[in-house]
């Protein structure tokens, strides 16, 4: 309204809090809930895979002047759910960028080679860096490609590759120690907004049998996702491994 001023503040700025607020609402409430109303991450959700994500941090514009050294791709293929590919990016400080994200429902697998096709030629990415969804039908017809690897645990190894990115641990790629992380979102990419939302609710299930709980990605809207991981798998692949 015009005679309404919206001002953003965080708790922090309010000095009428009692003394054992902040205390209090960690004792009671879980981190989920806590990041939401102390640091306004409304995004965070329970049990996240990501919980690192910061759209503050992660998520910005291609800096002015940028050279990219290589390129990745990841694809994620689905009959009935939608099937994704995902560009990558390797910056001159070894800082991976997530350039562009494409989606479509249904198995057209014409406009899945086109895309990848096209995607290729724009990031200037070689088939050897191309690594594709274990159950891709015709995944052979690409010559070269990578398939990711599918051994059991695969998925959690991939999962700690994207978390060692987003936390700046990965090892010999920019100044021992450096504090920023070293995977950064292209807030402008096509497609980068619906991959950002659908990471942040990506997840893990409590599975409970009678001899023992595990926890596993929750296997619902994660086809962006799961072509990302496919992409810094194909990236890491030629580099050191993640220690």
């Amino acid at each position: 309204l015009p005679d309404h001023v919206f001002i953003s503040a965080l708790p922090q700025s309010n000095v009428h809090l009692p003394a054992d607020y902040f205390d209090r609402l960690r004792e009671r409430w879980p981190e989920s809930v806590v990041r939401r109303l102390l640091l306004g991450q409304w995004d965070v959700v329970e049990n996240a895979i990501y919980p690192q994500l910061d759209r503050s941090l992660h998520l910005r514009p291609l800096q002015e002047g940028l050279r990219f050294d290589s390129a990745a791709l990841g694809v994620d293929v689905g009959d009935v759910h939608p099937s994704a590919v995902v560009a990558v990016s390797r910056d001159s400080l070894g800082r991976l960028w997530v350039r562009e994200c494409w989606s479509e429902t249904g198995g057209d697998y014409t406009n899945l080679w086109a895309t990848i096709d096209r995607m290729r030629q724009t990031y200037s990415v070689p088939m050897s860096r191309v690594c594709v969804d274990p159950m891709l039908k015709g995944w052979e017809k690409l010559v070269g490609v990578r398939r990711a690897v599918a051994d059991p645990g695969s998925r959690k190894n991939r999962i700690e590759m994207v978390t060692a990115l987003l936390n700046g641990r990965v090892a010999n790629m920019i100044r021992p120690g450096a504090a920023q992380p070293f995977m950064y979102f292209d807030q402008d990419g096509a497609g980068i907004r619906e991959l950002w939302e659908e990471m942040v609710t990506y997840r893990w299930a409590e599975r409970e049998t009678e001899f023992v709980k595990t926890m596993r990605p929750v296997r619902k809207d994660d086809d962006r996702v799961a072509a990302l991981e496919y992409a810094v798998e194909a990236m890491q692949m030629q580099r050191n491994p993640i220690p």
